[in-house]
């Protein structure tokens, strides 16, 4: 809860109302942008654990391929801005940037190297994304449907990449924002809402 100020990412008003930010009977996450009293309001959530190399597995039961070109979603790891791990679904304000992303930091961002950007359209509620983070490289992979990890359909695969950048994880959280790319208000006024059907760290 950012307490009515501004706060990075964005900057963006961030609240943990449960109209933004709720578990369903189901044990399904819920993160939502709502608009109230003149101002969009965003929500992520975080471990409390601290985590470090091994396998992080988002599997997803909302549609992310359609948002609104102002809305970000982030399946990431961080300790801080030198030392994290994303996958984001934005067009970054943009109509026609591709809406997938893996992404190492530290900056700059170099296609290919730390960061692949991608094109995909899903065709239905559910997908999985994860990425392997070792000493010397980060494998990511996003594909349609929930699978137990290696036994995916290949024709399922979105998108795979390797970056050989390497960076510690020791020490990292695991997190889940949806926010609004420079607080921008979505361009067709709509709330968004992402659902989490489950997230895993592997070791």
């Amino acid at each position: 809860n950012s307490n009515n100020q501004r706060v990075s990412p964005g900057p963006n008003y961030w609240t943990n109302s449960p109209q933004n930010v709720w578990v369903d009977q189901n044990g399904y996450l819920h993160l939502k942008i709502t608009y109230s009293n003149g101002r969009w309001y965003c929500a992520e959530v975080t471990c409390t654990q601290t985590f470090g190399y091994g396998t992080y597995v988002f599997q997803l039961a909302s549609r992310t391929d359609n948002f609104d070109k102002n809305v970000v979603l982030g399946l990431f790891a961080y300790k801080d801005d030198t030392h994290e791990v994303d996958v984001e679904f934005s067009r970054w304000g943009e109509e026609y940037y591709p809406n997938g992303w893996f992404t190492v930091q530290p900056r700059p961002y170099i296609e290919g190297k730390n960061q692949r950007s991608f094109n995909f359209q899903l065709y239905g509620d559910y997908s999985t994304h994860y990425f392997t983070w070792n000493k010397n490289s980060i494998y990511f992979e996003s594909f349609g449907g929930h699978y137990p990890l290696g036994t995916q359909p290949a024709d399922n695969i979105i998108k795979s990449f390797t970056s050989n950048t390497r960076v510690s994880a020791v020490g990292v959280k695991a997190h889940i924002n949806l926010w609004l790319y420079q607080g921008q208000a979505p361009s067709d006024g709509q709330p968004v809402e992402v659902i989490i059907k489950s997230f895993k760290y592997i070791p």
